[in-house]
């Protein structure tokens, strides 16, 4: 703060800042110093700090140097988080969630939209330490942020892993950047990072945000994959290059380095306190350089140890919530009841306009007095994450429910969801079981299902299966495009036959392109089921809820809708 501050920092800061897509940076020496920094210096004896159990030590010290109080949730359980800052957050002045991205001794990542979302609806300020991910995750190596679309409100790197050089940087407003310079201890009594390592981390960070850097992270994503295949371990949508072997006695794992390293692998023995007892490790970290061949070899030298350890990406100290499926969150936020009231939206095939009338209806009910809860259990194509699920839960007005909740299942190839899966099968009480917990938030229910109404979530298990099931009467959404008569007949038939309430069919105009089907459609339907659409949503290029609830209720009769959820 005296006479540190050089060219080469005011350049690094100015680049990193607009790489990681925020208005101001500011360096620290080292990335211990940056968490201890921000937060004794935003934090104090009246706030509320809910953490991961799984942070970094630095955090933790700067959550017990501010004094202020801590409450950690199990690791990656985003449910325990929001009971937390629900619970203890109106006491408290100010309040802060706080994570890492990508997890240092265990190589998995934190949910990050869940936590976000946790974080607005708490009015709770997000900190993420990106320290192992910045660089070699993300587009562009912008990290786990960037990678699923959210911003915190704070964002913490370091230097030290993938630019290879040293120091941490902390993203912010310009607001932020201008109080830490006057507050934060370890940035004002401490000597400033070298300049010559600014001017090589900027070096660095050109590579990294370059065609070079995008080569790079390719071949470290193939060699990550390759290990963790090899290891039996779940490659999922981001693999990290942290794998961590678990031995547990520290004797033993210091005998399995020592053996690795008679094969030619230095891989570091990790012990207390840098983890709980009785998980000590080898933590494997990859390189882009390492080739294909050295990966095999490194698998065979592990297989070669005495003693065959375990693998395992949630090595932390067993939570009392039992281990489930990523996707599988169940939430123990509150008792499960029965879902009493709602209504569920069948397709009669997939981009028919499902979404536009759920976003509609949830947020006609919730400008009308009514509370309404959206659901949709599954979304395929949910890239980078679940898109409509979001909008529903927008659409509701509804903040205080995680879009977890909304949408526990999501895969990414937008494909039915039997094929999209690669983990264990939906089944239909897991379906039903996520209904219940979302019924806990309040009714009614709203529930938008995948694809068209046979559509399967796994084998023997389709959309119409499910609402036989949830009971919810039945809303059929169909395209008023060539070809929806005969869908919408078979689909109206299925519908009766396995004897489910059928409210009636909403036809859609997708496109702002007419076809001449399109004034017939309704009145062919009419005869063909004996049953009337309940009314036609004329194309609307906005998704705004509003413009889409305003055509809904001027164009659909709902009184059966209405009349239907409100008993």
């Amino acid at each position: 703060m005296v006479a540190g501050t050089h060219p080469e920092h005011i350049a690094l800061e100015e680049a990193i800042a607009a790489f990681v897509s925020f208005p101001s940076a500011l360096l620290f020496p080292t990335g211990y110093q940056a968490n201890l920094g921000v937060i004794t210096a935003l934090a104090g004896p009246d706030d509320l700090i809910v953490a991961d159990r799984a942070v970094h030590a630095s955090i933790l010290d700067g959550c017990r140097l501010s004094r202020a109080k801590l409450a950690v949730y199990p690791h990656l359980d985003p449910e325990i988080a929001q009971r937390h800052l629900s619970r203890l957050g109106p006491r408290k002045r100010r309040r802060f969630l706080i994570t890492e991205s990508l997890f240092s001794m265990d190589g998995d990542a934190a949910p990050l939209q869940d936590l976000a979302l946790i974080a607005q609806s708490n009015d709770a300020a997000l900190v993420v330490d990106e320290a192992h991910a910045i660089g070699c995750l993300g587009p562009s190596g912008r990290g786990l942020c960037a990678e699923y679309g959210i911003q915190p409100d704070i964002l913490i790197g370091t230097f030290g892993k993938a630019f290879g050089t040293s120091g941490a940087f902390v993203a912010g407003t310009f607001d932020l950047r201008d109080y830490l310079v006057n507050r934060a201890r370890t940035f004002i009594f401490t000597t400033g990072l070298p300049a010559p390592l600014a001017a090589a981390t900027n070096a660095a960070l050109s590579i990294i945000s370059s065609p070079e850097g995008d080569n790079l992270r390719h071949h470290l994503t193939l060699r990550s994959t390759q290990l963790r295949t090899a290891l039996g371990l779940p490659v999922g949508r981001i693999s990290s290059p942290i794998v961590p072997i678990i031995i547990g006695p520290d004797d033993k794992t210091l005998h399995a380095a020592a053996h690795l390293l008679s094969k030619g692998f230095f891989v570091q023995p990790i012990r207390p306190p840098a983890v709980g007892e009785g998980t000590s490790r080898l933590r494997i970290t990859l390189s882009a350089i390492h080739s294909t061949d050295q990966v095999t070899d490194l698998h065979a030298a592990i297989e070669s140890l005495p003693q065959r350890p375990s693998t395992l990406t949630n090595p932390r100290t067993p939570s009392p919530i039992p281990k489930r499926h990523p996707q599988d969150r169940l939430t123990h936020l509150h008792h499960d009841p029965q879902p009493t009231r709602g209504i569920i939206l069948l397709g009669t095939d997939t981009e028919v306009g499902k979404t536009a009338v759920a976003v509609a209806l949830l947020h006609f009910l919730a400008t009308h007095g009514s509370k309404p809860v959206p659901f949709k259990p599954v979304e395929t194509g949910a890239r980078p994450f679940p898109s409509d699920a979001s909008r529903l839960l927008s659409a509701s007005l509804r903040n205080d429910i995680p879009l977890s909740v909304v949408c526990p299942f999501t895969f990414q190839e937008p494909i039915a969801a039997a094929a999209a899966n690669s983990g264990p099968p939906l089944t239909l009480g897991l379906l039903l079981s996520h209904a219940k917990h979302a019924s806990a938030y309040g009714s009614p229910l709203v529930v938008e299902s995948a694809g068209g109404l046979l559509s399967p979530y796994a084998t023997h298990l389709t959309s119409l299966d499910f609402a036989v099931a949830l009971g919810f009467p039945v809303l059929l959404v169909a395209r008023n495009g060539l070809g929806t008569i005969n869908h919408t007949t078979l689909s109206t038939k299925e519908i009766r036959r396995r004897n489910v309430p059928f409210l009636g069919t909403i036809l859609v105009t997708t496109s702002n392109l007419a076809t001449p089907d399109q004034k017939s459609n309704a009145t062919l339907i009419a005869d063909a089921t004996g049953q009337r659409p309940l009314g036609l949503l004329p194309y609307v290029s906005s998704q705004n809820p509003i413009e889409l609830a305003a055509a809904l209720s001027d164009n659909v009769n709902l009184s059966s809708i209405l009349d239907a959820i409100s008993t």
